[in-house]
């Protein structure tokens, strides 16, 4: 071979070609700097476009055609006019990682706008990359994974050295940060939202959860700094500030995304998405300037629809989303018209987008037909075979699908593309479909588009979903709710395990692994004081449907009611707490109403639906009640007020209940054969300081009970004149009656008073129970000791604290031991923990400590980190919340024998003293004399 002497060697000369199909095209120009692609071109050898008609194939990407030549706009205002990043590439220090970086811009870029333009990944990310290492490495392990992914190679993803590498160095540089680093929300934010990305392409969602819930976390926390910078007087929006607004639009994506996914079975994604983008979401477009507009705006529809959905609410809820649901389809109509007048050809993704969102639009509107006029009807959907039709021609024509793909034979061949986004999809309606849809041809259409390509569109996998969709085609087969589409992704999506650093055990502090989404469990061998309940005196139905009952307005049939508070409603408890009214519903049957009641004005459930105003002191009525911890205090003066009115059993939301509340109290109290009228939660010592203190979080009684009205009326009189609970302990009826020593510190004198003030409405219970009002006849004491169930509260109540010695992060640690922790001591002694609770008391109480020292188990489970430690999947706490729905303890229910304490006999009435009411006689005997005095004149 001739040799070419330095300096003489020159390029050949030809015509710069300017056609090429639009992907080629598209893909070399993307906002990244010539020094980049010089660096590019000496690791990865570049293919020439074949202008191959239809579409190109050199290139092995996918070619989206040709597009007709228009007019190029001005350079000012093209986006790649913005300053992009400058030698990312040269940051990497090998030509693997080099070349993963341009696979990361041709094929992972391509992927993540299939249908709409991000300026996120498109350069904001790049940006970020050339200056953090974290975003760096994290790239280089998306390529990596996206590369595994779309090569089939996915299920040996974890075996990947490079790719491991890159991730646990992405996750090194946030456990060891510069400060650059710390110093910047975006980063954190980005860093978290790649990790998911990579934990999809895994399949494991459980992990994506994890991360999704961190992110969240995060988010909330950087608007309240830039709410605070801008303050102070910084006001112009930085580029940190738009990067973050963009991750923060593409978390909320994901958010909707596992909301229509698993919204019925994880109550703690309702939560996080409420907390995240409830507060923060834009005023409601009334015209959209682009199909990303669309997009945002159609996501407040999708999450309004997600499980439970309408379902069960009032019709004006109903009506107000349709009304939504018409302004966004006129207002993308109009766009549409725009797009069509302005005379430029719709590029391949513009077609593709406009078509994913006519799907959804038409999915949107065939379920308000359902809400407004087929409720309880199972063959409305038959009315609508015409629209699942356009639906699934919507969904070929987003796919990028020709009109053949109806007749190959996938039988033999599999799908020759894959994809990864994480955007909104196609997949979750096309399951729907299929599963309302009786039509076969339809739902064979609907099977063929999912076939045709393979496809993981945010957390929906397309793989599992037409697996289960295929499994729908059966004539025997029942529909399948999304729970168990949700257990079928799980369940496919264990990959092998292996030892790696990853995101969820080093940045968490929880693990969100899981075995099942709706775990099942038998009897643990070393519990012989527990048994299976007969599976037909529970109810099991889906979480979304439980909620959605929760939310609605039962009428009142029985005095069988548990009643409950949470001032805000069901999404605004946190997810410990809904996780233990859904099972209190489960556990209780059908037999039980557990109602949760509200201050919401217009709730179905506001407190005033139940009783009249006049049981409330006026700053209730007029919402004025301040103080630190008015919730509860309002929650005291609805809990007695509920009962007297229609009977039932109160329960703070913090009870974890593990016994029928017929067996505990229930048939004592309304069995015809026992003097019983109310039933009692006995904690001797811990109010008062005497026998026979009692928890107002636990109690029982029928309609009507004179104590439960004399014991609010007196907790009622303390309220007059007053907005809080604060210096209650002064009051004349708390003063006769006593302090809650109980609750005395040594080291500090005033916490008796401040506690008496917290625990007001319990001392004026004792107060009750010693009460004579001879104004009605009333003898507490006698109603005391003969007409109340009383049960031990202390051991059956607070057993976990106990046995930690009040340590409320012990319990946690014991909450969250992994049912396949490898030390087995550790296993073992968690295992032995929750049986004991379960075997030994009749509930778990998540109190929370109001005396200000170490935090206890309900404080801790109002932390946004810990929001599931109780019940998170792969736990000793999942485990724990089953046996409180299908097992049960053997040992019997013990009442309590009432004892005498020293309390003296308290003359008076439930509003005033014993002195009060004698100076009341004496001044009626006053008067009454003074007017016979002058009768005879």
């Amino acid at each position: 071979m001739t040799r070419v002497k330095p300096g003489q060697r020159q390029r050949a000369r030809a015509p710069k070609v300017r056609t090429g199909c639009g992907t080629c095209k598209s893909t070399y120009c993307l906002p990244i700097p010539i020094r980049v692609f010089v660096v590019l071109t000496k690791v990865v050898r570049r293919v020439k476009c074949d202008e191959a008609r239809p579409a190109c194939t050199s290139t092995g990407r996918k070619c989206n055609g040709y597009q007709t030549n228009t007019p190029s706009p001005p350079a000012a205002s093209s986006p790649s006019a913005v300053s992009s990043p400058t030698s990312v590439i040269s940051t990497y220090s090998t030509q693997p990682e080099a070349r993963s970086f341009q696979f990361f811009i041709e094929k992972t870029l391509v992927n993540f706008q299939t249908f709409f333009e991000d300026d996120l990944w498109n350069r904001r990310v790049l940006q970020v990359a050339q200056s953090t290492d974290c975003i760096r490495h994290a790239i280089v392990a998306l390529a990596y994974y996206h590369e595994l992914y779309l090569t089939h190679e996915q299920w040996r993803s974890l075996e990947s050295v490079s790719a491991l590498k890159h991730y646990n160095l992405a996750i090194k540089e946030l456990l060891n940060p510069s400060p650059n680093t710390s110093s910047q929300g975006h980063i954190l934010v980005l860093s978290c939202l790649i990790f998911i990305c990579i934990e999809l392409l895994h399949g494991k969602t459980d992990s994506a959860i994890g991360l999704f819930r961190y992110g969240c976390a995060m988010i909330q926390q950087f608007r309240r700094t830039f709410s605070a910078n801008r303050s102070h007087g910084s006001h112009a929006k930085s580029d940190v500030e738009a990067t973050f607004s963009l991750a923060d639009a593409c978390f909320r994506r994901i958010a909707v995304q596992l909301l229509m996914l698993m919204g019925d079975v994880d109550v703690g994604i309702w939560s996080s998405y409420h907390e995240t983008f409830s507060n923060a979401l834009p005023p409601p477009e009334t015209s959209f300037s682009s199909l990303s507009d669309a997009r945002e705006a159609i996501l407040e529809l999708l999450v309004e629809q997600a499980s439970p959905g309408l379902k069960g609410k009032p019709i004006y809820e109903i009506v107000s989303h349709a009304t939504k649901v018409e302004q966004w389809g006129q207002s993308f109509d109009n766009l549409l018209t725009e797009l069509k007048n302005s005379g430029k050809s719709l590029s391949i993704s513009e077609q593709r987008a406009i078509a994913l969102l006519q799907l959804h639009r038409k999915y949107l509107e065939i379920n308000v037909a359902k809400y407004l006029h087929g409720q309880g009807n199972p063959c409305f959907w038959d009315r609508f075979t015409a629209e699942f039709d356009e639906i699934v021609n919507c969904a070929a024509t987003a796919a990028g699908l020709d009109k053949n793909y109806t007749q190959r034979n996938w039988a033999k061949n599999s799908p020759s593309e894959a994809y990864f986004h994480v955007d909104l999809g196609y997949t979750s309606v096309l399951v729907s479909v299929i599963a309302r849809c009786r039509d076969p041809s339809v739902r064979r259409r609907a099977i063929a588009v999912m076939l045709a390509e393979r496809v993981q569109e945010g957390v929906f996998n397309g793989t599992q979903s037409r697996l289960i969709s295929i499994h729908q085609l059966h004539p025997y087969n029942k529909r399948i709710e999304p729970a168990i589409l949700f257990d079928f992704i799980t369940i496919h999506s264990n990959f092998s395990n292996v030892v790696h650093m990853s995101l969820t055990s080093t940045l968490l502090p929880t693990s969100t692994t899981t075995t099942s989404a709706m775990g099942k469990f038998t009897i643990p061998k070393c519990a012989t004081g527990l048994r299976e309940i007969d599976p037909s005196l529970l109810d099991l139905r889906p979480a979304s449907e439980i909620i959605a009952q929760l939310q609605t307005y039962q009428p009142i049939t029985s005095e069988k009611n548990v009643w409950a508070v949470w001032d805000k409603g069901f999404y605004a408890m946190y997810p410990s707490h809904q996780q233990t009214v859904i099972n209190w519903v489960r556990r209780l049957g059908p037999s039980w109403t557990v109602r949760l009641v509200d201050f919401v004005e217009g709730s179905p459930n506001n407190i005033f639906k139940y009783v009249g105003k006049e049981w409330f002191p006026e700053t209730f009525v007029n919402k004025t009640m301040d103080g630190k911890h008015a919730p509860q205090h309002a929650a005291d003066l609805a809990r007695l007020a509920l009962i007297y009115e229609h009977g039932g059993v109160w329960m703070d939301v913090s009870n974890m209940l593990h016994i029928h509340l017929d067996t505990l109290f229930w048939d004592h109290i309304s069995s015809p054969d026992t003097p019983y009228e109310m039933a009692a939660w006995i904690i001797t010592g811990q109010i008062r300081a005497k026998w026979g203190d009692f928890g107002n979080f636990m109690l029982a009684a029928r309609k009507n009970c004179e104590f439960i009205k004399n014991w609010h009326e007196g907790y009622k009189e303390l309220w007059k004149g007053r907005t809080n609970v604060d210096g209650f302990h002064k009051h004349p009826l708390i003063a006769e009656i006593g302090l809650a020593e109980g609750l005395a510190n040594p080291e500090d004198a005033n916490q008796i008073y401040f506690m008496t003030d917290y625990v007001s409405q319990m001392v004026i219970g004792d107060r009750t129970r010693n009460l004579v009002d001879y104004t009605t006849g009333f003898d507490g004491r006698e109603f005391w000791e003969k007409k109340v169930f009383m049960v031990e509260g202390i051991e059956n109540g607070i057993l976990g604290a106990l046995k930690t010695n009040l340590d409320g992060q012990k319990q946690a640690d014991y909450f969250l031991t992994r049912l396949d922790e490898p030390d087995l001591d550790k296993r073992s002694e968690a295992e032995a923990f929750m049986v004991e609770m379960l075997e030994k008391s009749h509930m778990y109480k998540m109190y929370h400590n109001s005396m200000g020292d170490r935090p206890a188990l309900g404080d801790l489970v109002k932390k946004k980190e810990n929001h599931d430690i109780t019940h998170r999947p792969g736990t000793f706490g999942e485990l724990y919340r089953y046996g409180t729905v299908h097992w049960e303890p053997t040992r019997e229910v013990v009442r309590l024998v009432p004892q005498r304490n020293g309390d003296e006999i308290i003359k008076g009435t439930p509003t005033k003293t014993a002195a009060q009411f004698s100076i009341s006689i004496l001044e009626r005997q006053r008067l009454h004399d003074m007017d016979g005095l002058y009768t005879a004149y």
